[in-house]
């Protein structure tokens, strides 16, 4: 039996996202809608300096990996990050790392007794006003938590 057939849904889902933000792009990306929260696709284009194209093609990648969400406003699109995917995803990052440490495994449950990093909360961001179309905030209905 392959090794890869005996993981478990939160494995499968843990490489997939790793594998999202293996890119350097995509990395940037997230980096950037950390001190971004809500941003429109042409923000991105202008700061990465790829074509917008090449751009949604990492934004496709990040959404069906669940680290962001999009909601269509008229012709544009707002993209924030999804907190819950990033909390999810320190977790398990630091479930899988404290498994390599020592001769017991730690669970993503142990993990619930641990106080929520300091990723987690640089990420919160539920700002009225953080829309870059003058603090309409109504891009974001999708109910991805970023407003």
């Amino acid at each position: 039996m392959p090794l890869a057939s005996t993981l478990e849904a939160d494995d499968l889902r843990l490489a997939r996202v790793l594998k999202a933000l293996s890119n350097p792009t995509r990395l940037a990306i997230v980096r950037w809608l950390v001190g971004h929260p809500q941003c429109i696709t042409g923000d991105i284009v202008e700061v990465a300096g790829l074509a917008q194209s090449t751009v949604s093609g990492h934004l496709a990648v990040l959404r069906d990996a669940g680290l962001v969400c999009g909601t269509v406003s008229g012709p544009a699109t707002c993209y924030c990050l999804d907190r819950g995917t990033l909390a999810w995803l320190e977790t398990q990052v630091a479930a899988f790392l404290g498994g390599l440490r020592s001769d017991s495994p730690v669970t993503p449950a142990d993990s619930d007794s641990h106080p929520k990093g300091a990723f987690a909360m640089s990420i919160h961001h539920n700002d009225p006003g953080c829309c870059d179309d003058g603090g309409d905030d109504s891009c974001c209905t999708d109910g991805c938590g970023c407003c």
